[in-house]
């Protein structure tokens, strides 16, 4: 398919499940298949960059894989760029991974590098200067990235959040000290002991990762992967010896199935990786204390109703510990699959699903499973966690920029719809889901969570303006793509509300050619000018929509609008660029009043269309066809049987095969639309 006839407007969305309530265990992420062309393995280097080089699809990517200072530099943007998305917060992160797409896309452009892939020469000396610039300035970039959030006076993760006792085998340390760490979860959404003035910090997560008073203390870290949000872990405690942990998750786990019905939990271990979210060694009431916490939220992959757990054990010597309190930390909000029940929200989910483009070439396939993941945890932390995603908005003053992108969402949508009458179609159907799945988000956070409605709509407008720019935003470049810092939108006014209504997009909007006039059902004098301009006026070229779709055909779900468009001259056998003609137009739509004005006008109900692949400017992806298509297959697919009755009375032939060898019988076959009856009568006419 031909870049010009791609949805262009449209985001690949990396195989999302439905913004369901549900919690997840193990992350899989789908094989993306490519039509990238396969090429020669490159020679082996010495030097890397930050992505695997045998999977390099593009002309930059094979520049950076060749170049040292190139690879250098990929290397060192990749770190600076994982440690924002590590410390940044939720609706930050997602607008940050946009403006690192903008710029994977754009640099190749900027740079005047040639499309075509070289990936066995080396690099052009002032391309690669370029480049090296670009990637300076982008790091530099990433570097200054910093949204100062204004902390209300009640953290929302506290929503979420509370430390309570499940194992006290102390309780003159364990009470108290529970009361603290609820207290910073109520005041900051976090537990860090190294910020409790009644706690000294030692080492681990939270400070210096070694120790050696009273002897050597030590907090193995490691930065998590793209499944883990980047985000710095915690594997185990070791104290007095450093090749023998003193406590970890093993004894973590061990530790909580020794509580009533294992702890409640389905799992022995929270986490897939054995690891913590953070091991910090303190002092507290003179004594030397580790306390392990287990992640929160998305990361924490249990089930429904599991809680996740923190761990204070003693130290009380080289490789001693001693278990002391065991806290549950966190317990889900009651979600069970609310939102797999919503009917307009799952019909928008699964017809923005249908609206997928092809990722551009700049994305190795590191950069689509992070995108994946990372899409995936602000999907799932929406639902499961709204209060954050709606205080953050606030706090760090979001809104502009949300706003903005879905007014340039918008706008490109609009645009799109204007290709062809199967666009508008379908952009029309998505417009009247808007508000009604609005509406029942807002609801279903109101029933299951206890929102209020203020509280409740917010929730549902974060979802949908989230959910509308991962499914409808492009990768390659769009206006839908924000690249500019976010804190010079603060004041930004919204210009088409967050859920538009039928008509909202087109009010005030000039109409240019018959073609959008007809696409756009403007009133029937209106379009009577436009005819009277391109028909009678000598001179005057037709308009026509995307792959030379006509007037005529735009016009078949319109039987008046059609006959004025005959009795002007409009040809009934003008076909696009892949020969799909108005009548073929009909009868995908099974318009039987249209198709008869159009076979009274002479249409040829013979006509076959050419194979996609031949278009001048492609098919857009759900219109992909095979080639070889009669009118009488298209009824046959979608009709009834008064309209293929009408094409056989005139001529079509049921036995014409396309170009795959399927029949109008074939095509009956697949047609869901069709009572038994009707199916029964419509096979006596096409299956002999």
């Amino acid at each position: 398919m031909k870049a010009p006839a791609r949805l262009h407007v449209l985001l690949m969305t990396l195989a999302l499940a439905g913004l369901a309530g549900c919690t997840v265990r193990k992350i899989s992420v789908p094989h993306i298949a490519t039509d990238l062309q396969p090429l020669p393995p490159p020679r082996e280097r010495a030097f890397a960059p930050s992505f695997d080089c045998t999977e390099a699809g593009s002309a930059v990517q094979d520049m950076v894989c060749g170049s040292p200072t190139l690879a250098a530099l990929d290397k060192e943007l990749a770190a600076a760029f994982r440690r924002q998305l590590r410390e940044g917060d939720l609706i930050g992160r997602d607008q940050l991974l946009a403006t690192q797409r903008h710029w994977l896309v754009t640099r190749r452009a900027d740079c005047a590098i040639p499309a075509a892939r070289q990936p066995d020469l080396a690099p052009d000396p002032q391309m690669e200067a370029c480049l090296a610039g670009l990637y300076r300035q982008r790091i530099a970039a990433i570097a200054a990235w910093s949204v100062p959030l204004q902390r209300d006076a009640l953290a929302p993760m506290a929503a979420y959040v509370e430390v309570t006792g499940a194992d006290y085998r102390d309780p003159g340390l364990c009470t108290p000290l529970a009361a603290l760490l609820e207290a910073q979860v109520q005041r900051s959404g976090t537990i860090d002991p190294a910020h409790l003035p009644a706690l000294t910090e030692l080492a681990g997560t939270h400070g210096a990762a070694v120790a050696e008073q009273p002897f050597h203390l030590a907090v193995s870290s490691f930065e998590g992967g793209a499944d883990q949000g980047y985000g710095l872990r915690a594997r185990a405690l070791f104290a007095g010896d450093a090749q023998r942990p003193a406590f970890d998750q093993a004894a973590f786990t061990k530790w909580i199935k020794a509580q009533p019905n294992a702890g409640g939990r389905f799992s022995l271990s929270e986490s897939d990786a054995k690891d913590f979210a953070a091991i910090d060694v303190i002092r507290y009431q003179g004594r030397l204390l580790a306390l392990a916490v287990e992640p929160w939220g998305y990361y924490s992959p249990a089930a429904i109703g599991e809680s996740s757990y923190a761990g204070l054990v003693e130290i009380l010597g080289p490789g001693q510990v001693e278990p002391r309190c065991l806290f549950k930390t966190y317990q889900r909000p009651p979600i069970h699959g609310e939102f797999d029940t919503l009917a307009n929200f799952g019909q928008l989910t699964a017809l923005l699903d249908g609206l997928q483009g092809m990722p551009s070439d700049e994305f190795v396939a590191n950069d689509r499973r992070e995108a994946y993941l990372f899409d995936q945890e602000l999907r799932w932390s929406l639902v499961n966690q709204p209060l954050i995603g709606t205080a953050e908005v606030r706090q760090a003053g979001w809104a502009g920029w949300l706003h903005h992108r879905q007014d340039a969402l918008l706008e490109a949508l609009f645009a799109w719809s204007e290709r062809d009458l199967a666009s508008k179609r379908l952009y029309r159907r998505l417009i009247e889901l808007l508000q009604p799945a609005q509406a029942e988000l807002a609801q279903t956070f109101q029933q299951s969570q206890g929102l209020k409605p203020g509280e409740a709509q917010q929730a549902a407008e974060l979802v949908l303006l989230e959910l509308m720019a991962h499914r409808i935003g492009t990768y390659p470049g769009s206006a839908a793509i924000e690249a500019a810092a976010p804190t010079g939108l603060l004041s930004y006014r919204q210009h088409f509300p967050t859920a538009p209504a039928a008509g909202d997009l087109e009010a005030g909007r000039p109409i240019r050619s018959l073609y959008s006039a007809v696409l756009n059902r403007l009133p029937e004098d209106a379009v009577e000018d436009y005819v009277k301009y391109e028909f009678l006026v000598p001179g005057n070229a037709h308009s026509t929509g995307a792959a030379g779709e006509t007037s005529l055909m735009a016009a078949v779900e319109q039987p008046d609008t059609t006959t004025m468009l005959l009795q002007a001259g409009a040809d009934p056998n003008e076909a696009n660029q892949w020969h799909k003609t108005p009548l073929m137009a009909a009868a995908q739509l099974d318009r039987l009043e249209t198709a008869r004005l159009l076979i009274e006008a002479h249409a040829d109900v013979a006509a076959v269309t050419v194979s996609f692949s031949a278009a001048e400017s492609g098919v857009p992806m759900f219109q992909v066809h095979t080639g070889g298509r009669t009118a009488l297959m298209y009824a046959a697919a979608g009709g009834h049987a008064p309209l293929i009755r009408l094409l056989l009375d005139h001529g079509a032939k049921p036995g014409d095969r396309d170009t795959a060898g399927r029949n109008a019988c074939d095509y009956l076959r697949d047609n869901a639309g069709l009572s038994d009856a009707e199916r029964k009568e419509a096979m006596a006419l096409l299956c002999r």
